[in-house]
């Protein structure tokens, strides 16, 4: 958090905006790693304010994640997942299936948790099937241990199993 924090000064110094907007993104993600969702929300939303008024693409992407992520912590379950839906649009446009992948996880970590399983399943498989294209095996196996709590869940425990057997492969 220090170095990322030294790093927003130095780019403020220098007047680097796509530096500036990286720097409040990586310090938005460590505030909600570290459970400062407060900080995380605010610092998510200079990046998203920035990288609007650049017209950073990616910038805009991270933040938005970062800024659900925060909402998600809240229990804001509506406005994290505005935030993700909209985060996927950007990686989408940004032709970036690892970003796409981690969107439409945070999405379906919202709706597990809203009770909507079908739907998060849906979102797992649709993330698991760009991991896979992208050949990204911690990727793949982080979302097939998802897909095999939901379908634990639903009752599925053949599937479930079968997933998380999957995963650790």
């Amino acid at each position: 958090l220090g170095c990322h924090k030294q790093a927003l000064l130095i780019s403020r110094g220098v007047g680097d905006r796509s530096l500036e907007i990286d720097a409040l993104n990586e310090i938005a993600y460590s505030c909600v790693s570290l459970g400062e969702n407060q900080r995380a929300l605010a610092y998510g939303t200079d990046a998203l304010r920035l990288s609007r008024e650049v017209r950073n693409l990616r910038g805009e992407a991270r933040a938005l994640n970062n800024i659900g992520e925060a909402h998600y912590a809240f229990g804001d379950f509506q406005k994290s997942l505005e935030s993700f839906e909209e985060a996927l649009c950007f990686w989408q446009a940004l032709k970036d299936p690892r970003g796409q992948a981690q969107a439409l996880i945070n999405t379906g970590y919202v709706y597990t948790d809203v009770g909507e399983l079908q739907r998060s399943l849906d979102l797992y498989r649709r993330a698991l099937a760009l991991f896979r294209a992208g050949r990204d095996g911690t990727g793949e196996a982080r979302v097939l241990v998802a897909v095999g709590f939901v379908q634990r869940s639903l009752g599925e425990k053949t599937e479930a199993l079968g997933s998380l057997k999957e995963a650790l492969q």
